[in-house]
């Protein structure tokens, strides 16, 4: 009888009899992982050191000053495309570079309130005419007072911006209409129905 621990006899796994040389010799060695490595073949890999990636390597003084050449051309670079993207980029290094990033930072970050503040005035102002509209159509009476004619008036320097986009709108609609109908005269052709 087996072993009184095991309930049948027999290795479980053969870790005890496993061997790379074995899986080196064998047809189906592509069905082991790490294959490529631990059991390589062929004339590529004499000579070689197939495991290169995991040896330690040794810094000297002018890998150091390299990698710090190297550090502070990219920080250059990333502030360069920090200004010509309008963002912020910490800088390491002098004061100049600093200072001028955060003096850019600062008048990129006012520029941005202003136009945010000015996109939400303009919200107002929308929703404000169209709350208005919305009262006169609902009052059905057909009569505006004066001070509906005086704001008017008032509004129609701020219309302007609007106005553009609507004729902006307008004109797109149009042109997708025409290609639209391009279209489909065209499929009409094709099909041989174009009422001939």
């Amino acid at each position: 009888m087996a072993d009184a621990g095991a309930p049948r006899g027999g290795a479980r796994g053969g870790r005890d009899r496993f061997s790379w040389d074995d899986v080196r010799a064998s047809a189906d060695r592509e069905h082991y992982l790490g294959h490529s490595v631990k059991a390589t073949t062929g004339r590529w890999c004499r000579g070689k050191d197939v495991f290169w990636y995991a040896k330690a390597t040794t810094t000297t003084a002018s890998d150091d000053a390299l990698a710090r050449e190297i550090a502070e051309t990219r920080a250059r670079e990333a502030a360069a495309m920090g200004a010509a993207l309008g963002t912020t980029v910490a800088i390491g290094g002098t004061g100049r570079d600093d200072a001028a990033a955060t003096t850019a930072a600062t008048t990129r970050d006012a520029a941005r309130r202003r136009t945010r503040e000015e996109r939400r005035a303009r919200k107002a102002r929308r929703r404000e005419r169209k709350r208005r509209r919305r009262s006169r159509s609902g009052s059905r009476s057909g009569s505006r007072s004066r001070s509906d004619d005086d704001d008017d008036d008032e509004d129609e320097d701020e219309d302007e911006d609007d106005d553009e986009g609507r004729r902006r709108r307008r004109k797109r609609k149009r042109r997708e209409r025409a290609r639209d109908a391009e279209r489909a005269d065209r499929s009409r052709d094709r099909s041989g129905r174009g009422g001939r």
